[in-house]
């Protein structure tokens, strides 16, 4: 299962998208802050329900904001595609 995660603004609040790319499942989580702590959890949080849906997240494509080596070492063996600061994830920015 590939997932493509995001954040969007409504009204200065930051939120988490991730989108799944074959069944196109999308969950959405109001967060309170963007620090790495927060970002691994609300991942977490989204492979925890496709796995108890008997999925399995292998790839997850996301923008440098999602770059840091902390998550990407905490979601191990999943696989992190980082895209570059003018790339755009395209399944998940439609």
């Amino acid at each position: 299962m590939i997932l493509a995660i995001d954040f969007f603004f409504v009204n200065g609040m930051p939120f988490f998208v991730s989108k799944s790319e074959k069944i196109n499942y999308v969950s959405v989580t109001r967060m309170k802050t963007r620090g790495i702590a927060s970002i691994i959890q609300a991942i977490s949080r989204d492979c925890r329900q496709y796995q108890s849906r008997g999925f399995q997240v292998s790839d997850i494509h996301a923008d440098n904001v999602f770059g840091s080596e902390k998550i990407q070492d905490a979601l191990r063996p999943i696989i992190m595609h980082i895209y570059a600061a003018n790339e755009h994830v395209g399944f998940i920015e439609n």
